[in-house]
């Protein structure tokens, strides 16, 4: 008996001082950054006002919205107004930025994730909407280069997406 009892205190000993520290939970960054440049097609003429292609120009005051990744715009005004809806609840973005004169726009030290983009450049009378990921520290850039089309604006969007390579 005094055996087993002995061996019991033992094994309770030996269960209560092992040495399992927990190491911390290493903290991670859930600081996102996204640039974006907005560009337009300028009509080109020839001397005898002959449209004869396009030229990007910088979209200055382009409006980028993000919105919770559940969102969605419903028309031209709602993009314009700073609207969008989560079924039918109205909702506001999350974040929002103008174009500078050279198109650009930088939503730095937002948080990372998933989002719905919309995207409405006046000169161009439209807006378009994706989801988006903004990823963790590095940074997403958006652009779109636009092809010399006399058919421009068939199916235009003002902008697309690279992820930059390390």
């Amino acid at each position: 008996m005094k055996n087993a009892t002995l061996l019991l205190l033992s094994f309770a000993l030996l269960l209560t001082s092992s040495e399992c520290s927990s190491e911390p939970e290493p903290i991670v960054s859930t600081i996102g950054h996204m640039k974006l440049t907005v560009t337009y097609p300028e009509a080109v003429k020839d001397v005898d006002g002959r449209l004869v292609g396009f030229r990007q120009v910088p979209a200055a005051g382009a409006v980028a919205r993000l919105y919770n990744k559940d969102a969605i715009c419903k028309g031209y005004l709602d993009a314009k107004l700073d609207l969008a809806y989560i079924g039918d609840k109205p909702i506001i973005s999350k974040y929002e930025h103008r174009t500078n004169e050279e198109g650009e726009i930088s939503f730095n030290n937002i948080k990372a994730g998933e989002y719905f983009l919309i995207l409405y450049a006046s000169q161009l009378y439209k807006y378009t909407e994706k989801y988006i990921e903004v990823p963790l520290g590095d940074t997403l850039r958006l652009k779109k280069d636009f092809t010399a089309s006399l058919s421009f604006f068939k199916g235009l969007e003002p902008w697309d997406y690279e992820v930059p390579t390390e």
